[in-house]
């Protein structure tokens, strides 16, 4: 996306911006200052993106928790889906493209986390989407997590489960519909 001189002249002319020339020119000549993409968020709900949960045929879904806080443009759900002794955990976040919470995931997609022995840590897409996953085998606990849209934050944690589970789970989620929300 680009923002024509003339709307920038504008922007800065109105005072509503403070971003500097030297931060534009390292993020490069396509970068929106921050301000401007969290002005044009509307925020999903907490409670709208539970709309957007896995079908989990065979798992008894827990109680929604979900929150938006429309001061810092932040939303969020989770939901655990219990089976027996494992659990799949899923949690939905809209961050409204705000840089500081998307700052460790995006640092993520660019560079892995560190690995811990015995725990296997690679890039992923999903369902379009770049993401990364990590997954211990031994007790069975992993997690994926996905950027949709460059805006949703998508993390889904395996308890005493399997990788082939975990991926299902994540693969399921309608991300595309996610991604269109407005």
């Amino acid at each position: 996306m680009r923002i024509s001189s003339r709307v920038w002249v504008a922007v800065m002319a109105a005072g509503s911006i403070a971003f500097s020339s030297d931060a534009l020119a390292r993020a490069g000549s396509n970068a929106v200052p921050p301000a401007v993409l969290m002005q044009a968020c509307r925020l999903v709900s907490g409670q709208t993106l539970e709309t957007f949960y896995p079908p989990m045929p065979g798992w008894k879904r827990g109680t929604p928790k979900s929150e938006t806080d429309t001061q810092e443009m932040v939303s969020r759900t989770t939901v655990d889906f219990d089976r027996g002794v494992s659990t799949i955990s899923v949690e939905l976040m809209d961050s409204c493209r705000n840089p500081n919470v998307l700052m460790m995931m995006n640092e993520s997609l660019k560079q892995l986390p560190p690995v811990t022995p015995g725990t296997v840590v690679r890039h992923t897409t999903i369902n379009g989407f770049p993401g990364f996953e990590e997954w211990t085998a031994a007790p069975g606990n992993g997690e994926i997590h996905i950027l949709v849209a460059g805006r949703f934050m998508v993390k889904v944690t395996a308890a005493t489960s399997d990788l082939g589970t975990l991926q299902q789970a994540t693969v399921s989620i309608p991300m595309q519909k996610l991604a269109a929300t407005k």
